[in-house]
């Protein structure tokens, strides 16, 4: 009989997998675009902060609910969450030195990682997969299999790093087609129709 991994087990490990990975898209990004990098370590740690104090507060609640006790405590910590994750979150978006787009990534990278880890955990070969409920010994290898793709994920995330950062560029440079004409001057390189007389 093997026992179910507890929930914080499973988030300890998947936000540490985050942090893996959120390190790893920085320090592939730092030498050319140090503020997208520091957007998405900042981003991966108001996302940390926030699952912090979520579990926090689901154990004081189902703890005071059971027991009558750390009542008091319950509302101080939600007011911390809101202070520090989603205050936080709107300082960075409103000091407009971070880019959104590496800010948004940072902060998504918990939750990618949570949701493949779940992925793992239906279609692995652990006791809580759905797999053992039918079939029981011919998919033991999907645990491999399945940590086999979370770090194909992640490099393949980290290798898009440098496409995503030149796609997000500071404003492109004015085309032929977007630069204001100011009276009927030809354009250079474009051949001339007229005919002389």
């Amino acid at each position: 009989m093997h026992p179910v991994p507890p929930v914080r087990d499973i988030l300890d490990r998947s936000l540490r997998t985050s942090w893996i990975v959120a390190v790893a898209l920085a320090a592939t990004l730092a030498p050319a675009r140090p503020r997208d990098a520091a957007a998405i370590l900042a981003g991966q740690l108001i996302a940390f902060l926030h699952f912090i104090f979520l579990r926090k507060i689901v154990k004081l609640f189902t703890e005071s609910r059971a027991s009558g006790r750390g009542r008091s405590a319950l509302p101080l910590l939600i007011t911390a969450k809101v202070t520090l994750v989603y205050g936080g979150l709107l300082a960075l978006l409103a000091w407009g030195r971070m880019g959104y787009a590496p800010l948004c990534i940072g902060f998504a990278l918990p939750f990618l990682v949570l949701f493949l880890k779940s992925i793992l955990l239906a279609f692995g070969a652990g006791p809580a997969s759905l797999t053992r409920r039918g079939k029981r010994g011919t998919l033991g290898s999907l645990g491999n299999a399945g940590l086999t793709a979370l770090l194909l994920v992640s490099l393949a995330a980290i290798v898009a790093a440098p496409a995503i950062a030149r796609a997000q560029g500071h404003g492109a440079a004015p085309t032929e087609h977007t630069a204001p004409r100011h009276g009927r001057t030809p354009r250079a390189g474009r051949p001339s129709f007229r005919t002389g007389s």
